[in-house]
């Protein structure tokens, strides 16, 4: 049985309690950790917006789409946020910490900390490049950033996975030892509270989809496939929270981009969560969409595509539907029928509620990573 206090020195790529890091989970990470005493500091290595500005040149390419792709694996950036990571480190009294977490793989601690490393992960880079079209680089640039992952990856001594998806993924592609691999799930990025509603009304026949890259998580396929939901469910709505396009049909009810920061906007998304009976997701490329446990934890059923770790949450005639990719036609069918059937709606969205509470809660996921690094101690 593990005995070992934990002291863990944590280590982000931005603010550490703000809701735009780490997608919205690090202020839930490090409160979890802080909440259960494992927790003796955190800080991010992230220079000053000059020196950022600095090396976002270096990374300049006359596309905007490839200025992106190469500044997001910038390895000399990356070694400068290792630096100063190590400096910090050095600095920091010896016996505050006996181990550190850091999120991903923006950090190489091997020269600054010899004792007990691990890493939080909801991606990595064969995964991006494969899925991710936004952050596709050459193929040079990618193999540069695949043997700085694959260094950071093997020096520790866990690798905490959002998803089982991601962790096949270490053990194939970077050859990382399974025993040193642990999935953990993850929680979700803002308050329970404020999007469940325990008395639902699933006759709304509101379906919300929440995803800012329209094209990418599928909105066309979705609109073709609602096309056939409005003439098989009369007064059907979609609503959307998250794309910038604005010219929809009638039916469609566009928020446009919001942000969990601003409270107007988060009344706006609780609303929708709150007022919806169906919850979907025709993504074309996602490895662990975090709105797909929102949904989950609002009591909403969930149609979403078959795959990377989407079936790890989605559970399909169960909690929901999934969907073969591209596939309009049987996202139409999916939706009609629960569009149609109330009580399907309640039961899937109960179900669904409980796989989110016995799985996917920030609490469970501390639990798990105190309990391992306390083992790794021992």
């Amino acid at each position: 049985m593990s005995t070992t206090t934990v002291n863990l020195l944590g280590i982000d790529f931005g603010d550490p309690f703000d809701i735009r890091t780490f997608s919205g989970s690090s202020p839930y990470i490090w409160a979890g950790l802080k909440k259960n005493g494992a927790l003796a500091d955190v800080f991010s290595p992230y220079p000053p917006e000059p020196i950022v500005n600095f090396y976002k040149l270096m990374s300049f390419r006359p596309d905007m789409r490839k200025w992106r792709a190469t500044w997001r694996r910038s390895l000399i950036f990356r070694q400068h946020l290792s630096g100063r990571a190590d400096k910090y480190i050095k600095q920091v009294k010896s016996g505050t910490f006996n181990s550190t977490l850091q999120i991903g793989a923006y950090f190489d601690l091997t020269r600054s900390w010899g004792g007990c490393k691990s890493l939080l992960a909801d991606n990595n880079c064969v995964i991006s490049q494969a899925t991710n079209v936004n952050f596709q680089s050459s193929e040079a640039i990618f193999r540069k950033q695949y043997e700085y992952e694959k260094k950071v990856y093997n020096s520790m001594d866990r690798i905490f996975c959002f998803s089982s998806y991601l962790a096949k993924s270490f053990a194939r592609d970077f050859g990382c030892s399974e025993s040193r691999i642990k999935v953990v799930h993850a929680g979700i990025n803002i308050d329970e509270n404020i999007i469940s509603n325990q008395t639902k009304d699933y006759n709304t026949k509101m379906v919300l989809f929440s995803g800012f890259d329209f094209k990418n998580k599928g909105g066309e396929v979705l609109l073709e496939a609602f096309r056939k939901v409005v003439r098989e469910v009369p007064g059907a709505k979609l609503v959307m929270l998250g794309p910038k396009e604005r010219a929809f049909p009638e039916y469609v009810i566009n928020h446009g981009p919001l942000s969990k920061s601003d409270p107007g906007h988060l009344s706006i998304m609780a609303d929708a969560y709150k007022s919806a009976s169906v919850f979907v997701l025709p993504t074309l490329a996602d490895a662990f969409p975090n709105v797909i446990r929102e949904a989950m934890a609002a009591r909403l059923p969930c149609v979403a595509t078959d795959i990377c770790a989407i079936p790890e949450m989605v559970i399909d005639g169960k909690t929901g539907y999934l969907t073969p990719l591209g596939d309009s036609d049987v996202l139409a069918e999916r939706l009609i029928d629960l569009l149609k059937n109330p009580d399907l709606c309640r039961k899937m969205g109960e179900a669904g509620y409980e796989r989110y509470k016995s799985l996917f809660t920030w609490d469970a996921v501390c639990d798990k990573i105190i309990r391992e690094i306390s083992g790794v101690l021992d």
